[in-house]
């Protein structure tokens, strides 16, 4: 319960932060309007409104093909992710910072891309959580009298776009990769860091500088420099994702001794659990006479153990020695 929950106060959320952005004059966003952006200017079109529009219409076909095959857990599952893990997670905050200062023109396309984007997420969330999508589309610039009889989205030609999704994809990577790297130090959100790239490919160069301005926000850095190699500094955070190399200056961010201190401890604990339940999923006493439920749940605990083991590990050698 507590999870839908969640996910509810989540939809709410995404609706707050659309309709505190509206102004008067704000109408319905028609999918005629979205797609004729797309058909007059796709290239000017920000890279994160082509994605969400590719994602809206892969998800709109896959949910209409789950349904109509009775598969409502399925279709449940794709709504939920789309909803939560891309609309929320990623196009919502990376619209966030330029609402406020976008021309006129460009705030226009933005804001119908965005009503348009909620409206249909909501048409398609309708069916597993009726009450709240309709209270929420009444608020929304609309036509028609209900969510209910509203149109259900269609997969329309112009919105696929690939190389949207696969440029996403790499800046995504990037920052989550990033976000991952500053969790296992423990550093707060808000703190800003300084980092290097290491980037051999240059359309992924471009890519990147081309979407920096995103990539410092979304990762909490301050200044991003391009480089040919990681420096071997001390205090230098160093990591791998799909686009290259990065090393993360934490020098005023943490004492990285103290760090390193507290990861070997880590570490150290983790070793003994993985041997003490390796023990247990050895011996052939405890397999004969456990629940099978129990043995699975062993077994679990154990690959998260080493998958844990793996990431401790390093990260700790990616510390530069002190």
């Amino acid at each position: 319960m507590k999870g839908y929950r969640a996910f509810a106060n989540k939809v709410w959320n995404a609706a707050r932060f659309v309709l505190g952005n509206l102004r008067e004059g704000d109408g319905p966003a028609k999918p005629e309007a979205v797609d004729r952006l797309l058909a007059e200017g796709r290239s000017r079109l920000p890279l994160e409104d082509r994605w969400i529009l590719h994602r809206l219409n892969q998800v709109s076909a896959e949910l209409s093909q789950a349904l109509d095959k009775f598969r409502f857990h399925d279709g449940s599952s794709q709504v939920y992710h789309f909803f939560w893990h891309e609309l929320c997670d990623w196009y919502i905050e990376l619209v966030k910072p330029s609402l406020g200062s976008d021309s006129d023109a460009e705030r226009g396309s933005r804001v119908l891309v965005l009503i348009h984007v909620l409206d249909h997420a909501l048409r398609m969330l309708h069916p597993f959580m009726p009450f709240i999508t309709e209270e929420i589309w009444q608020r929304l610039p609309h036509e028609g009298e209900s969510l209910t009889i509203a149109e259900f989205p269609k997969p329309r030609p112009v919105r696929e776009d690939p190389a949207a999704a696969e440029e996403m994809q790499v800046l995504m990577d990037l920052v989550a990769s990033i976000r991952s790297a500053r969790a296992e130090m423990n550093i707060e959100q808000r703190k800003q860091l300084d980092a290097s790239l290491v980037i051999s490919n240059t359309r992924t160069q471009d890519l990147v500088l081309r979407n920096i301005a995103k990539v410092r926000n979304l990762a909490g850095l301050r200044n991003v420099e391009l480089v040919s190699k990681i420096s071997s500094d001390q205090g230098l955070l160093r990591g791998v994702t799909k686009a290259g190399e990065f090393g993360l200056d934490l020098k005023d961010a943490i004492d990285v001794r103290a760090e390193r201190e507290r990861l070997q401890k880590e570490l150290a604990r983790t070793r003994s659990e993985i041997e003490k339940i390796s023990k247990k999923i050895a011996d052939q006493e405890f397999l004969a006479r456990a629940p099978e439920e129990v043995v699975l749940e062993n077994r679990a605990r154990h690959a998260e153990l080493l998958e844990r083991f793996q990431k401790l590990e390093s990260t700790l050698g990616s510390l530069a020695s002190q």
